[in-house]
């Protein structure tokens, strides 16, 4: 059997959509075709005829993903694959692999349910492409990464149809912490020990110059032990407490970034990238790329993220000006050394 599929210019340069910058600006056409699979018995059938014809596939959705993407025969496109239902029984939801974070948040939220995972892409990013890149939502702490939270998944020739989730009844309470450290590596220290400890919050992220940003979620009584364990940290390590009010803020003002904007301007390249380092080379790690970076963008910020008690993730983004061989450049430098 046939499937169907796509040949027109619109539909083959929407299915690539990425918001990795040289795409952003060229919208390349890097498919023949687009297969668009309602069902898993849709994808087994194309996974099966691809195989035959000696076609490559590659799944594609809603194309929050910012590296650069290589070219295939058939690009599948998971819109159609929205099937969702959940268990209060088991705590887990089943999702077609094309459902949107957002549009699974809508439902469970109804319910007093969360997945935890709040994406600044939630409203593009689809449940197999989470799964396919393990991301981490900004409540990774509490939560786990969306590989952590994936507890089955049904799959054809690589391509994923649809998996099985855990949930959580949404938090009774969040805490937030804010500390403001003399020097950079007091604040590393502090987020170091919290994680080797029991006092482990549903987010931390120490951001310029030396702020440590910690939200708590739970019940009460959960929330308030694990609370004042990191707080004697803080203090401990020579934390001055902030407002806890600028955690909130925080958030708000991280979910409403306009960074990809900038790629709208001609020879303007917007980027955003993710190192982790583990804790013994964190703050030279951060120094290196801050040194790359100095000089030779229009801006930056350097943000300490996702901390487990072995390591955690240096989140970088930046704004070139120049032509795409000079972004090329400096974001080999940064990803390489």
């Amino acid at each position: 059997m046939t499937p169907e599929l796509l040949t027109d210019l619109d539909s083959r340069q929407q299915a690539w959509r990425s918001w990795f910058p040289p795409h952003l600006k060229t919208r390349p056409v890097l498919c023949e075709a687009v297969a668009q699979p309602g069902s898993g018995e849709e994808v087994a059938v194309l996974v099966a005829w691809a195989a035959a014809n000696n076609k490559t596939l590659r799944a594609v959705g809603g194309g929050s993903g910012t590296g650069e993407l290589a070219p295939v025969d058939i690009a599948v496109n998971t819109s159609r694959l929205t099937e969702l239902s959940w268990s209060e029984e088991d705590l887990t939801v089943t999702a077609g692999a094309g459902l949107t974070v957002a549009a699974i948040e809508e439902q469970l939220s109804g319910h007093g349910y969360t997945l935890g995972q709040i994406l600044g892409s939630a409203n593009l990013a689809t449940v197999g492409g989470c799964i396919a890149t393990d991301a981490h939502g900004l409540f990774s702490g509490r939560y786990g990464s969306f590989q952590e939270i994936t507890l089955s998944q049904t799959s054809h020739g690589g391509i994923i149809v649809a998996a099985t989730l855990k949930m959580r009844p949404q938090p009774e309470a969040r805490a937030w912490a804010v500390f403001d450290f003399g020097d950079f590596s007091d604040a590393c220290d502090a987020l170091r020990l919290i994680h080797r400890c029991d006092a482990r919050p549903a987010l931390a992220r120490l951001i310029a110059p030396q702020r440590l940003v910690l939200a708590f979620e739970g019940d009460e009584l959960i929330q308030t032990g694990h609370f004042q364990l990191a707080y004697a940290v803080c203090q401990q390590l020579g934390g001055t407490p902030g407002d806890p009010d600028d955690g909130e803020r925080w958030l708000e003002s991280r979910q409403k970034s306009d960074l990809w904007s900038a790629n709208a301007q001609p020879e303007t390249f917007a980027d955003f990238v993710r190192i982790r380092a583990p804790w013994s080379t964190l703050g030279e790690t951060c120094q290196r790329l801050k040194s790359t970076l100095e000089g030779r963008v229009a801006q930056f910020s350097l943000e300490v993220a996702h901390p487990t008690p072995h390591g955690a993730a240096i989140e970088l983004s930046f704004v070139v000006q120049g032509d795409e061989r000079r972004y090329r450049e400096l974001r080999a430098t940064l990803l390489t050394g």
